[in-house]
Protein backbone atom coordinates (compact mmCIF):
# COMPACT_ATOMS: atom_id res chain seq x y z
CA UNK A 1 0.00 0.00 0.00
CA UNK A 2 1.25 3.50 -0.82
CA UNK A 3 1.14 5.71 2.28
CA UNK A 4 1.68 9.44 1.76
CA UNK A 5 3.82 11.22 4.37
CA UNK A 6 3.61 14.98 4.77
CA UNK A 7 5.65 17.27 7.05
CA UNK A 8 5.83 21.03 7.65
CA UNK A 9 8.70 22.91 9.27
CA UNK A 10 8.41 26.06 11.37
CA UNK A 11 10.82 28.46 13.01
CA UNK A 12 14.50 28.60 12.19
CA UNK A 13 15.64 30.00 8.88
CA UNK A 14 13.83 29.16 5.68
CA UNK A 15 13.94 27.44 3.24
CA UNK A 16 13.65 23.95 4.77
CA UNK A 17 14.87 20.61 3.58
CA UNK A 18 13.09 17.35 4.47
CA UNK A 19 14.39 13.83 4.92
CA UNK A 20 12.04 10.85 5.41
CA UNK A 21 13.06 7.44 6.73
CA UNK A 22 11.83 4.56 8.84
CA UNK A 23 12.98 1.90 11.27
CA UNK A 24 11.82 -1.70 11.32
CA UNK A 25 13.52 -3.71 14.02
CA UNK A 26 17.16 -2.57 14.01
CA UNK A 27 17.24 -1.58 10.34
CA UNK A 28 16.93 2.03 9.21
CA UNK A 29 15.85 2.76 5.64
CA UNK A 30 15.80 6.15 3.91
CA UNK A 31 12.61 6.81 1.98
CA UNK A 32 13.76 10.17 0.60
CA UNK A 33 16.95 12.08 1.44
CA UNK A 34 17.03 15.80 2.10
CA UNK A 35 15.14 17.81 -0.50
CA UNK A 36 12.80 20.77 -0.67
CA UNK A 37 9.84 18.38 -1.05
CA UNK A 38 7.79 18.09 2.14
CA UNK A 39 6.14 14.84 1.09
CA UNK A 40 7.23 11.26 0.51
CA UNK A 41 5.59 7.94 -0.30
CA UNK A 42 6.09 5.07 2.13
CA UNK A 43 5.36 1.72 0.44
CA UNK A 44 6.24 -1.06 2.87
CA UNK A 45 6.99 -4.54 1.54
CA UNK A 46 7.18 -6.28 4.92
CA UNK A 47 4.69 -6.71 7.70
CA UNK A 48 5.70 -5.35 11.07
CA UNK A 49 5.58 -2.37 13.40
CA UNK A 50 7.38 0.63 11.99
CA UNK A 51 8.64 3.95 13.33
CA UNK A 52 8.42 6.67 10.68
CA UNK A 53 10.69 9.75 10.84
CA UNK A 54 11.12 13.12 9.25
CA UNK A 55 14.22 15.31 9.69
CA UNK A 56 13.67 18.97 8.90
CA UNK A 57 16.81 21.06 8.25
CA UNK A 58 16.71 24.83 7.99
CA UNK A 59 18.94 27.12 5.93
CA UNK A 60 21.37 27.42 8.83
CA UNK A 61 21.81 23.64 8.99
CA UNK A 62 19.81 23.15 12.18
CA UNK A 63 17.93 19.83 12.24
CA UNK A 64 14.70 18.87 14.03
CA UNK A 65 13.23 15.37 14.07
CA UNK A 66 9.74 14.03 14.59
CA UNK A 67 8.48 10.46 14.54
CA UNK A 68 5.30 8.39 14.23
CA UNK A 69 5.65 5.27 16.34
CA UNK A 70 3.89 1.89 16.34
CA UNK A 71 2.77 2.16 12.74
CA UNK A 72 1.54 -1.38 12.04
CA UNK A 73 1.71 -2.89 8.56
CA UNK A 74 -0.18 -6.12 8.00
CA UNK A 75 -0.68 -8.48 5.10
CA UNK A 76 -3.62 -7.78 2.83
CA UNK A 77 -6.88 -9.40 3.87
CA UNK A 78 -7.36 -12.81 2.24
CA UNK A 79 -9.71 -15.78 2.33
CA UNK A 80 -7.75 -18.57 3.98
CA UNK A 81 -10.38 -21.22 3.16
CA UNK A 82 -13.95 -21.55 1.90
CA UNK A 83 -15.50 -25.02 1.97
CA UNK A 84 -18.74 -26.99 1.85
CA UNK A 85 -19.37 -29.98 4.10
CA UNK A 86 -20.93 -31.89 1.17
CA UNK A 87 -19.42 -32.31 -2.32
CA UNK A 88 -21.10 -31.09 -5.48
CA UNK A 89 -23.92 -33.35 -6.63
CA UNK A 90 -26.29 -33.08 -3.66
CA UNK A 91 -30.06 -33.19 -4.01
CA UNK A 92 -32.51 -30.34 -3.56
CA UNK A 93 -33.52 -29.53 0.04
CA UNK A 94 -30.22 -30.91 1.39
CA UNK A 95 -28.64 -28.78 4.12
CA UNK A 96 -25.13 -27.86 2.95
CA UNK A 97 -22.94 -26.11 5.51
CA UNK A 98 -20.58 -23.39 4.25
CA UNK A 99 -17.51 -22.41 6.30
CA UNK A 100 -14.97 -19.67 5.63
CA UNK A 101 -11.89 -18.32 7.39
CA UNK A 102 -10.23 -14.95 6.86
CA UNK A 103 -6.56 -14.24 7.34
CA UNK A 104 -4.32 -11.15 7.59
CA UNK A 105 -5.87 -7.72 7.33
CA UNK A 106 -7.23 -6.31 10.57
CA UNK A 107 -9.39 -8.52 12.76
CA UNK A 108 -12.16 -9.03 13.71
CA UNK A 109 -13.71 -10.20 10.45
CA UNK A 110 -17.29 -10.23 9.21
CA UNK A 111 -18.62 -12.78 6.71
CA UNK A 112 -21.29 -12.54 4.03
CA UNK A 113 -22.55 -15.61 2.12
CA UNK A 114 -24.54 -15.66 -1.13
CA UNK A 115 -24.97 -17.62 -4.36
CA UNK A 116 -25.64 -17.19 -8.05
CA UNK A 117 -27.92 -19.42 -10.09
CA UNK A 118 -28.09 -18.27 -13.68
CA UNK A 119 -28.56 -14.50 -13.52
CA UNK A 120 -30.10 -14.57 -10.05
CA UNK A 121 -28.14 -13.65 -6.93
CA UNK A 122 -29.51 -14.73 -3.55
CA UNK A 123 -28.20 -13.66 -0.15
CA UNK A 124 -27.79 -16.51 2.33
CA UNK A 125 -26.47 -14.48 5.26
CA UNK A 126 -25.46 -10.82 5.43
CA UNK A 127 -22.29 -9.58 7.13
CA UNK A 128 -21.92 -10.97 10.64
CA UNK A 129 -19.16 -12.35 12.84
CA UNK A 130 -20.38 -15.89 12.10
CA UNK A 131 -18.12 -17.65 9.60
CA UNK A 132 -20.71 -20.31 8.71
CA UNK A 133 -23.97 -20.42 6.78
CA UNK A 134 -26.41 -23.09 5.61
CA UNK A 135 -27.21 -23.43 1.91
CA UNK A 136 -30.46 -25.35 1.32
CA UNK A 137 -31.22 -25.23 -2.41
CA UNK A 138 -34.77 -25.81 -3.59
CA UNK A 139 -34.04 -25.72 -7.32
CA UNK A 140 -31.82 -28.08 -9.30
CA UNK A 141 -29.01 -26.43 -11.26
CA UNK A 142 -25.37 -25.39 -11.29
CA UNK A 143 -24.58 -22.85 -8.60
CA UNK A 144 -21.70 -20.53 -7.77
CA UNK A 145 -21.31 -20.07 -4.00
CA UNK A 146 -19.62 -16.98 -2.58
CA UNK A 147 -18.20 -15.65 0.65
CA UNK A 148 -17.20 -12.02 1.11
CA UNK A 149 -15.04 -11.22 4.12
CA UNK A 150 -14.71 -7.72 5.55
CA UNK A 151 -12.04 -6.78 8.08
CA UNK A 152 -12.12 -4.15 10.82
CA UNK A 153 -10.63 -1.58 8.44
CA UNK A 154 -13.49 -2.10 5.96
CA UNK A 155 -11.36 -3.95 3.42
CA UNK A 156 -13.18 -6.75 1.60
CA UNK A 157 -12.16 -9.87 -0.28
CA UNK A 158 -14.31 -12.48 -2.05
CA UNK A 159 -13.89 -16.16 -2.88
CA UNK A 160 -16.17 -18.51 -4.79
CA UNK A 161 -16.91 -22.19 -5.31
CA UNK A 162 -17.97 -22.63 -8.93
CA UNK A 163 -19.93 -25.38 -10.69
CA UNK A 164 -21.63 -26.66 -7.56
CA UNK A 165 -24.27 -29.00 -8.94
CA UNK A 166 -27.60 -29.59 -7.22
CA UNK A 167 -29.74 -32.47 -8.47
CA UNK A 168 -33.46 -33.04 -8.52
CA UNK A 169 -34.51 -36.33 -6.96
CA UNK A 170 -35.01 -39.03 -9.60
CA UNK A 171 -38.56 -39.73 -10.67
CA UNK A 172 -40.29 -42.06 -13.09
CA UNK A 173 -41.08 -40.05 -16.18
CA UNK A 174 -43.04 -42.80 -17.97
CA UNK A 175 -44.02 -46.40 -17.30
CA UNK A 176 -46.05 -48.18 -19.96
CA UNK A 177 -47.19 -51.55 -21.30
CA UNK A 178 -47.38 -52.24 -25.01
CA UNK A 179 -50.71 -53.99 -24.54
CA UNK A 180 -53.81 -52.88 -22.72
CA UNK A 181 -55.25 -54.61 -19.66
CA UNK A 182 -57.33 -57.68 -20.50
CA UNK A 183 -54.71 -59.88 -22.15
CA UNK A 184 -54.71 -63.67 -22.03
CA UNK A 185 -52.30 -65.75 -19.96
CA UNK A 186 -48.90 -66.51 -21.57
CA UNK A 187 -49.02 -63.28 -23.55
CA UNK A 188 -45.73 -61.39 -23.83
CA UNK A 189 -46.36 -57.89 -22.50
CA UNK A 190 -43.50 -55.45 -22.95
CA UNK A 191 -42.86 -53.01 -20.12
CA UNK A 192 -40.92 -49.77 -20.73
CA UNK A 193 -39.86 -47.11 -18.23
CA UNK A 194 -37.98 -43.82 -18.44
CA UNK A 195 -36.49 -41.71 -15.67
CA UNK A 196 -35.75 -38.05 -15.10
CA UNK A 197 -33.69 -36.16 -12.51
CA UNK A 198 -31.11 -37.62 -10.16
CA UNK A 199 -27.71 -38.72 -11.37
CA UNK A 200 -27.30 -40.90 -14.43
CA UNK A 201 -26.88 -43.71 -15.27
CA UNK A 202 -30.07 -45.33 -14.01
CA UNK A 203 -30.87 -48.93 -13.17
CA UNK A 204 -34.34 -50.45 -13.51
CA UNK A 205 -36.10 -53.21 -11.60
CA UNK A 206 -39.47 -54.63 -12.70
CA UNK A 207 -41.82 -56.76 -10.58
CA UNK A 208 -45.48 -57.50 -10.03
CA UNK A 209 -47.94 -58.29 -7.26
CA UNK A 210 -50.88 -60.64 -7.45
CA UNK A 211 -52.86 -61.27 -4.29
CA UNK A 212 -50.14 -61.47 -1.58
CA UNK A 213 -47.34 -62.62 -3.89
CA UNK A 214 -44.50 -60.40 -5.12
CA UNK A 215 -42.54 -61.67 -8.14
CA UNK A 216 -39.46 -60.04 -9.66
CA UNK A 217 -39.65 -59.93 -13.45
CA UNK A 218 -36.19 -58.41 -13.91
CA UNK A 219 -33.81 -57.27 -11.17
CA UNK A 220 -31.78 -54.05 -11.35
CA UNK A 221 -30.03 -53.58 -14.69
CA UNK A 222 -29.31 -50.85 -17.20
CA UNK A 223 -32.17 -52.10 -19.36
CA UNK A 224 -35.30 -49.98 -19.13
CA UNK A 225 -37.47 -52.70 -20.64
CA UNK A 226 -38.73 -56.09 -19.46
CA UNK A 227 -41.15 -58.77 -20.65
CA UNK A 228 -44.08 -59.66 -18.39
CA UNK A 229 -45.53 -63.09 -19.32
CA UNK A 230 -48.24 -63.97 -16.80
CA UNK A 231 -49.20 -67.61 -16.33
CA UNK A 232 -52.08 -67.05 -13.94
CA UNK A 233 -55.39 -65.31 -14.41
CA UNK A 234 -56.05 -62.42 -12.06
CA UNK A 235 -55.68 -58.73 -11.34
CA UNK A 236 -52.06 -57.58 -11.22
CA UNK A 237 -50.16 -54.53 -10.04
CA UNK A 238 -47.04 -54.06 -12.13
CA UNK A 239 -44.13 -52.01 -10.76
CA UNK A 240 -40.90 -50.38 -11.82
CA UNK A 241 -38.29 -49.19 -9.33
CA UNK A 242 -35.56 -46.93 -10.69
CA UNK A 243 -32.26 -46.30 -8.92
CA UNK A 244 -29.89 -43.49 -9.90
CA UNK A 245 -26.08 -43.52 -9.69
CA UNK A 246 -26.21 -42.29 -6.08
CA UNK A 247 -28.62 -45.02 -5.05
CA UNK A 248 -31.70 -42.78 -4.81
CA UNK A 249 -34.85 -44.70 -5.73
CA UNK A 250 -38.27 -43.94 -7.14
CA UNK A 251 -41.26 -46.15 -7.97
CA UNK A 252 -44.28 -46.22 -10.19
CA UNK A 253 -47.04 -48.76 -10.66
CA UNK A 254 -49.72 -49.80 -13.11
CA UNK A 255 -52.67 -51.14 -11.11
CA UNK A 256 -55.72 -53.25 -11.96
CA UNK A 257 -53.99 -54.92 -14.89
CA UNK A 258 -56.28 -57.85 -15.70
CA UNK A 259 -55.14 -61.14 -17.18
CA UNK A 260 -57.85 -63.52 -18.47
Amino acid sequence: TSINLTAAGSGGKTPYLYKFYYKLGTATTVIRDFSATATAVFKPTQVGTYTLYVDVKDAAGKVATKSITNYAVVNNLAVKSFTTDEPSGQYVTTNIDLTAFGTAGKSPYQYKFYYNLGTTTVLLKNFSISNTATFKPTVAGTYTLYVQIKDAAGKTVTKSIANYKVLAYPSVKTFTTDKASGQLINTNINLTATAIGGKTPYQYKFYYKIDTFVVVIQDYSASNTAVFKPTTKGTYSIYVQIKDANGKKCNKSITNYIIK
